[in-house]
């Protein structure tokens, strides 16, 4: 009934009546052509694929993923690596052991072998590290050794023998200044007492005190010109003055003489404070020349041992 009008029972409508579907299996799809001879496909170690012309001898190329080199050639060559990969695809540390490696697994390894050691021979001392010596530092150790032995020797001659001087006078005056304190007294009378002024400034003005007295020893008359056994006899005029107020010229006064010798006399007995002055000046300065002298001898050992550097002149 293939395209025939027939009229519908319900509605009496004309209709075609179509043609039936066909139940024939449907054509195979044409086959692929095959892959021709002049392409292959390269695979690259990371997995990436890689299609290329078949090259006449080897080649290389890059691998768009990993950008590693592969090396092709031939129609049966297997792609293989270039040597000198990438340094982000080498193991940087692969020559070292790993931990807890029989390299590593004890501490005495660090320590050098006993064979390395150098025995000490019997009776012998172990080397010492030579230390500078401390000292004042009057001199450097920079001048070297014959200059600071020469000044070793200038410093203690000088202030010695300036010490020993200064010991000299005072013990001197001390000891009169002592013995005077057991001499006798008698009644004298000031001739003359004043003092001579040096200098034009007033404030470096010094004064010289000058006196002259009389006195009668057993009958005999005598004359002296001490005040006193102070080893200074320079004052500044406001000191000499008062030390002569006591002594106007006319006045009566005391006059201590030796009873032995009474032509050694003096108007003020005793020891007096210039001498200890003197006496402690001259032992300091002697105990300095003698400090300065061993300073200089530590500066000449240390120059002998640590010598300066000798930088040319040219």
């Amino acid at each position: 009934m293939a395209g025939k009008v027939v009229t519908t029972p319900c509605c009496q409508t004309k209709v075609r009546v179509p043609a039936p579907k066909s139940t024939s299996p449907a054509p195979a799809p044409a086959p692929a052509p095959a892959a021709t001879s002049n392409r292959i496909e390269v695979k690259c170690p990371c997995g990436q694929l890689l299609a290329m012309a078949r090259p006449t001898s080897a080649v290389e190329v890059a691998c768009p993923k990993c950008k590693q080199r592969l090396r092709v050639g031939g129609p049966a060559a297997t792609p293989q690596p270039i040597a000198d990969t990438p340094l982000a695809n080498k193991d940087l540390f692969g020559d070292l052991p790993t931990p807890g490696a029989a390299a590593w697994s004890s501490p005495s390894q660090l320590q050098p072998s006993p064979s390395a050691r150098k025995p000490v021979a019997a009776g012998t001392s172990k080397p010492t590290i030579q230390k500078r010596l401390p000292r004042l530092g009057f001199l450097e150790d920079g001048f070297g050794v014959p200059i600071l032995l020469v000044a070793a020797l200038v410093f203690l001659g000088i202030f010695t023998a300036l010490g020993v001087y200064l010991l000299g006078e005072a013990n001197e005056n001390m000891a009169l200044a002592a013995a005077s304190e057991d001499w006798q007294a008698t009644e004298g009378k000031i001739l003359d007492s004043g003092f001579d002024v040096r200098g034009i400034q007033r404030r470096k003005q010094a004064a010289t005190i000058r006196v002259r007295y009389e006195y009668t020893v057993g009958g005999a008359n005598y004359t002296g010109n001490k005040l006193s056994f102070e080893k200074q006899d320079s004052f500044s005029p406001a000191v000499a003055e008062a030390k002569l107020k006591p002594y106007p010229p006319g006045a009566q006064c005391t006059v201590y003489y030796d009873p032995e010798k009474p032509t050694d006399s003096v108007l003020i007995k005793g020891t007096q404070g210039s001498n200890q002055l003197y006496f402690w000046l001259g032992l300091a300065s002697i105990l300095c020349g003698i400090v300065m002298a061993i300073d200089c001898v530590l500066g000449a050992i240390n120059a002998h041992r640590f010598p300066p550097p000798k930088v040319p002149l040219f």
